[in-house]
């Protein structure tokens, strides 16, 4: 078992310790604050997990409220796409490398001729990066058709 960076190897014997006494990670923290040799809980649970040979916690971003969650800041150019899906307005914002916008375009996810034809976002406001985008578009993306021409703005 590899040591994490912060813990001490005292901290990581009492962990084990009090893990094969069925401990949970709750009261695994309360028994080490007592002991003046508190860890985190996050840092607890990953060693309970790796002593009884549990996968890691899948999604966990889940669990965090949306307040505190990460927003995703687009990197390198922006082009946004906007018009209207059966009367409501729609709007996405790709972002990414030219090469990758281009190639975008060029695929035509979003037609850029005299059809309306096309892909629309599936929610109201989407932000997602281009390479995402071209990799999964049923992931982002729905079938329906935009009403009029989508704007492209670059």
């Amino acid at each position: 078992m590899s040591r994490k960076s912060g813990v001490s190897p005292k901290q990581v014997n009492r962990i084990r310790e009090l893990n094969a006494r069925g401990y949970s990670s709750n009261q695994i923290q309360k028994e080490l604050r007592s002991e003046h040799i508190g860890l985190r809980r996050q840092i607890i649970l990953n060693y309970v997990r790796e002593f009884r040979n549990k996968p890691a916690q899948r999604n966990v971003g889940k669990y965090i409220p949306k307040k505190y969650r990460r927003i995703y800041r687009p990197t390198g150019k922006v082009v946004s796409i906007s018009g209207l899906v059966h009367g409501r307005a729609r709007r996405l914002n790709v972002s990414g490398d030219g090469r990758s916008l281009r190639r975008l375009l060029r695929e035509k996810i979003f037609d850029c001729g005299e059809s309306k034809r096309g892909y629309s976002p599936k929610t109201q406001f989407l932000t997602v990066d281009a390479n995402k985008l071209l990799s999964d578009p049923d992931k982002y993306l729905s079938k329906e058709e935009w009403d009029t021409r989508p704007r492209i703005n670059s």
